[in-house]
């Protein structure tokens, strides 16, 4: 939705203190700037992507990992933050455990 709130319907409901898992995959569009604005014809574009390391939740998170699959192995620099690697074109952040709600990092 506009308001980035998502609404999800469990197959049978929790008994009262239940827990489930709940795998979200998102798919970012329009989130990359060309990175520098202007370049000389011969020279490689590159591009900008900002985002967090966590999945922004208006739920308290026991555990998540965010993983970022880019178009090309071709990666100048992420920032790294603890733990998180870089493998072909995949950056993956976490897992980082107890998030507090609408916890960016």
């Amino acid at each position: 939705t506009s308001d980035g709130v998502y609404e999800a319907t469990l197959s049978s409901s929790l008994s009262n203190g239940g827990k489930t898992s709940l795998v979200v995959t998102t798919t970012f569009t329009h989130s990359l700037e060309p990175y520098p604005r202007a370049i000389n014809q011969p020279d490689n574009q590159l591009v900008r992507f900002h985002s967090n390391a966590y999945y922004y939740s208006v739920y308290s998170t026991v555990e998540q990992f965010s993983k970022f699959n880019l178009g090309s192995s071709k990666i100048e620099s992420f920032t790294p933050r603890s733990p998180s690697n870089k493998e072909s074109q995949t950056v993956k952040y976490g897992p980082y455990s107890n998030i507090l709600a609408k916890t960016s990092a």
